[in-house]
């Protein structure tokens, strides 16, 4: 609905909303895992200086679909070449038991996690 709402809407206000500095850093704080300060602080500047660096919101809307829409295990079969994947073991998104079924759908792939 975020990403939606941002094309959604009039040009200027879906900027405002993509850019938007506190769901920036709330989107930084669920995502960051870490409990080392120094890398939570790497890891929000790299948020606050990247998350909101596009020229086009459609575009990242269609990015937003293009990843809950399809992963790579659709075309893992066909990818001939060595492939290292790396996981973290602490990934809301893909558990790593999944990793592990990816790993089985390549022709050559070691997981490292």
């Amino acid at each position: 609905f975020y990403y939606w709402s941002a094309a959604a809407l009039p040009e200027r206000l879906g900027f405002a909303l993509l850019r938007n500095r506190v769901i920036v850093r709330v989107m930084s704080i669920a995502m960051a895992k870490t409990r080392d300060p120094a890398l939570r602080r790497w890891i929000h500047n790299q948020h606050d200086r990247y998350f909101s660096a596009f020229s086009d919101r459609r575009v990242v809307l269609e990015a937003f679909r293009a990843s809950v829409g399809s992963d790579v295990s659709e075309f893992a079969a066909r990818i001939p070449q060595r492939t290292l994947l790396i996981a973290a073991d602490k990934d809301d998104i893909t558990p790593v038991e999944a990793q592990y079924r990816l790993r089985a759908l390549f022709p050559d792939a070691r997981l490292y996690v």
